[in-house]
């Protein structure tokens, strides 16, 4: 009896060391692909997915039991720029969300509660000058359109605004029409040298 309980006793030990060693997927060429390890704190497992040269590509926190992401979620390009952040709540997106250009400047801001779009949305040019807000007048989906009132601007002022209800634009009202003439005429002659002067 006394060895049958020390086997058992030694099973568990063995089985618990088991079940919390790292799960790892390898590349054909045998490079790490995805490495999981468990965090008993937070009954989740710990996810990193790498490039095959071994940088890091995404890292999140997946539940055991349920697969669903939580927490902060960060993925980066190849020369470990960041590209995007998010957070998760029980599979949701929930809280701040930032995408980033290629090289690392912020491109748009959101928010989500519970995977529904809330708050003000804000989006950049390259040069960091604020292009467009989008605020989101109900929790919609993630399409772009559904529900919200969008502002254009140029130069940091307001030119256009368009609102949205359920897919559909409703309204369309220029804001500031010397601000918007302007615009229009940048993008003309913008157009117009692209036409003289193609990309090779």
């Amino acid at each position: 009896m006394k060895k049958l309980t020390s086997l058992l006793f030694t099973l568990g030990i063995l089985g618990t060391v088991l079940a919390q060693a790292p799960i790892v997927e390898h590349y054909s060429t045998g490079e790490v692909m995805t490495k999981k390890s468990y965090d008993a704190s937070c009954k989740c497992y710990d996810v990193k997915q790498y490039y095959q040269d071994g940088k890091l590509a995404v890292q999140y926190k997946e539940l055991k039991d349920s697969g669903k992401k939580m927490g902060k979620e960060e993925a980066f390009n190849e020369n470990g720029i960041k590209q995007y952040s998010t957070h998760w709540q029980n599979g949701k997106r929930h809280g701040a969300y930032t995408s980033y250009y290629e090289d690392g400047k912020t491109y748009f801001e959101a928010t989500y509660s519970q995977g529904a779009r809330s708050g003000t949305w804000k989006f950049y040019e390259p040069d960091g000058s604020l292009y467009m807000e989008m605020a989101n007048t109900t929790g919609s989906s993630n399409s772009s359109l559904e529900n919200s009132v969008r502002s254009y601007f140029h130069q940091n002022e307001v030119y256009l605004t368009e609102k949205y209800e359920n897919g559909m634009q409703v309204d369309n009202t220029v804001v500031n029409e010397t601000v918007y003439n302007e615009f229009m005429e940048q993008q003309r002659a913008e157009a117009e040298a692209l036409k003289l002067n193609p990309p090779k």
